[in-house]
């Protein structure tokens, strides 16, 4: 089959990643305006404890203009947010319980990584200023009381947590053996069906 026939899924494998990290491993379901992009491993160790579903986001005709960059396939801007599946323990932040601790640490991770590319942090990247402003995004966000909410896994509506930060919207809930939190940005959150589903074999 060509490469671009290819289920977009399938075009960009870690297949030794995911037979690590074994099953489950969630992800959106399958939609008119995402596309996935890639995997994002995080892990102790040498053990990967964590990955992290990157999407790339349709423009505003619902489409995707791809282009070839060096030795991979761009189509376009990323999706601002991702679905994490963790390890329960993966995620360690002290006096925070292990759903709170993973919400809190995603959400500050992506909150971070959107505000490294704005004009008015971009010049404080590595300095001492910017590790300072990342202390107090943390602490503010340690701060915050959880509020309750749901997120749709498998069909099936899930409880959990969620926070408000920064233009985003995180929410973690407990499944089948696993820490999951989907991080997205308010404005895109519109455009996005946010229900999840187990990634198939």
């Amino acid at each position: 089959m060509p490469y671009s026939d290819l289920p977009f899924a399938d075009r960009h494998p870690d297949d030794a990643a995911l037979a690590w990290f074994g099953r489950p491993v969630f992800q959106l379901v399958e939609q008119p305006a995402l596309r996935f992009a890639a995997w994002e491993r995080e892990g102790h160790g040498g053990v990967v404890d964590v990955l992290g579903a990157t999407y790339y986001l349709a423009d505003e005709r619902g489409e995707f203009a791809e282009h070839a960059e060096t030795d991979t396939l761009s189509i376009g801007l990323r999706l601002r947010g991702l679905v994490f599946t963790e390890v329960p323990g993966a995620t360690r932040i002290p006096t925070l319980a292990a759903e709170h601790g993973a919400l809190v640490q995603h959400l500050t991770q992506v909150v971070t990584n959107d505000r490294i590319g704005q004009a008015e942090f971009a010049p404080l990247f590595a300095s001492e200023e910017w590790l300072a402003e990342l202390d107090s995004w943390r602490l503010e966000l340690r701060a915050l009381e959880p509020q309750p909410a749901q997120l749709e896994v498998d069909a099936r509506r899930v409880l959990g947590i969620r926070l408000v930060y920064g233009g985003y919207t995180g929410t973690t809930v407990a499944v089948d053996g696993r820490i999951v939190t989907l991080v997205l940005h308010d404005e895109e959150a519109r455009r996005v069906d946010a229900r999840l589903v187990t990634r198939p074999d």
